[in-house]
């Protein structure tokens, strides 16, 4: 039951900042943003927004399992969504741009994101999913009942992780 509050302040404390960041966002006047831009394609801006509103959805996903105390749901849903084993991760990798094998599509778009990202966005996005492989190994061994800290510690890595990118770089 305690982990469960646990858990649930954690998504309400992110809720709530969420919530004031927008309100205080959406009653600024304009302001320069210091954040690196990164221009893109439109398509490419688009599948590349897709992923990161992907990425939150899957956040939220394995929040609300650890919540409900099923670390290996957490575990399944890092491991496909956010981790180095999945096809998110491809553009982040050493070597993706120079990765691309004729034919293969998934290895042709993550060699062209790649080589539209700078450096320092892949290795910060590299980060992101090495920690949740981390996380998915943490919770993955998880069984009902176990303390969830150790995972939400793992998790809180992640989202720090992509708050470190966010708060370094903006696209276009």
């Amino acid at each position: 039951m305690r982990q469960i509050v646990v858990v649930a302040a954690l998504v309400a404390a992110t809720t709530a900042f969420a919530a004031e960041d927008h309100a205080a966002h959406m009653s600024m006047k304009p302001a320069t943003d210091a954040r690196k831009l990164v221009e893109m394609p439109d398509m490419m801006r688009q599948h590349f927004l897709a992923n990161m509103q992907a990425h939150f959805t899957s956040i939220s996903d394995i929040t609300a399992a650890l919540a409900a105390g099923d670390g290996a749901r957490a575990a399944k849903l890092a491991d496909a969504q956010l981790s180095l084993a999945s096809p998110h991760s491809a553009a982040c990798k050493p070597g993706a741009e120079n990765g691309a094998k004729p034919g293969d599509q998934m290895s042709m778009m993550a060699a062209h994101m790649a080589g539209v990202m700078p450096q320092e966005m892949r290795d910060l996005g590299y980060t992101m999913h090495e920690q949740a492989s981390a996380f998915s190994d943490i919770a993955g061994k998880m069984k009902p009942g176990d303390d969830v800290k150790p995972a939400l510690a793992q998790l809180a890595k992640v989202t720090q992780a992509c708050g470190a990118c966010h708060a370094a770089f903006r696209v276009r």
